[in-house]
């Protein structure tokens, strides 16, 4: 697994970039680019909605989000690549994030959830030592450690998450803006990411965790299609009802609720305000964060218009 800490969460949320393996290639490229203007006075920026990894449709970015990086004076990212930060500013493994408690992994899970995991790694071919491996992880990462034991890629905000998936939003408009010459910034820190898992309880965590083995287990070796419907929405921009649907497949019951608040919503107020300081301070900056943070009554969008910013979507 590539140096990166979990993106909030990873074990659901970023279920909008994996795409069935079933399905072949679409052609043409689809060109996507769902683009919020925010703007207070004669103070202006623009929120561009990403996809962290890859799909396995290529996408293209479009020629106004194209434009609006070339006249960006920063591009801030969600998240910056590795190779965009000097060697003490890297981020850390998610295993690096030890377990703070003496109880073992199998007491925090229990013995039905252990053994699905344990058959789940055994089917799935996962490499000698991914159980040891995983009880060294703290509770809210386990499950980004699942995925990486059986297979299914690199939880990575900037390579694809199947060997066959084209580069996803963030790193085409992230080479967009190291050709224009962009500065680059960040909307979250590291330690910023890893508070929004930490916050989660043990009942929490382990629903979460749940909920990640059992559309595991109901998917044949070699898939993770969980979200062909927020795929779907992302391409062609309709993104309240991708938000509309990630809160229905992914946070029914209360305990996933809150998971999905701690880990999606509850990260959109300091966004916001670092996104808001680059627009007051007139460096015209364009956003780029993960669809599900651009959506819903908590979104960023809603938290700019509650400090006074004027939002509006602008037409494709």
């Amino acid at each position: 697994m590539r140096a990166g800490a979990c993106r909030g969460a990873c074990t659901a949320f970023a279920a909008i970039a994996m795409v069935s393996c079933a399905t072949p290639p679409v052609e043409p490229p689809a060109v996507v680019g769902a683009v919020f203007e925010v703007r207070r006075g004669d103070a202006v920026g623009y929120l561009v909605a990403s996809a962290h990894s890859g799909f396995r449709q290529k996408i293209a970015v479009s020629d106004r989000v194209r434009s609006l990086v070339e006249g960006a004076g920063v591009v801030a990212f969600e998240a910056l690549p590795d190779e965009a930060r000097p060697p003490s500013a890297r981020r850390r493994p998610v295993a690096a994030y030890g377990r703070a408690t003496s109880e073992t992994l199998e007491s925090e899970l229990g013995p039905e959830l252990t053994v699905r995991i344990r058959q789940l790694f055994a089917e799935r071919n996962a490499p000698n030592g991914a159980w040891e491996a995983l009880g060294k992880m703290r509770l809210p990462f386990v499950g980004t450690g699942i995925v990486v034991a059986v297979g299914m890629g690199q939880v990575s905000a900037w390579q694809p998450l199947l060997p066959e998936a084209n580069p996803g939003m963030d790193a085409l408009i992230f080479a967009e803006a190291v050709r224009a010459g962009r500065a680059l910034g960040e909307l979250e820190t590291e330690a910023e990411v890893v508070r929004s898992r930490l916050r989660l309880t043990r009942e929490e965590a382990v629903a979460e965790i749940e909920q990640l083995v059992r559309r595991m287990e109901s998917l044949p070796a070699g898939q993770f299609a969980l979200a062909d419907t927020l795929v779907a929405r992302f391409l062609v921009g309709d993104l309240e009802k991708a938000y509309a649907d990630y809160r229905e497949q992914f946070c029914p019951p209360p305990v996933l609720a809150r998971v999905c608040d701690k880990t999606v919503e509850d990260r959109n107020e300091d966004m916001a305000t670092k996104f808001a300081a680059l627009v007051v301070a007139g460096l015209r900056p364009v956003g780029v964060t993960g669809a599900m943070h651009l959506a819903g009554p908590a979104g960023i969008p809603a938290q700019l218009r509650q400090r006074g910013f004027a939002v509006r979507r602008l037409e494709p």
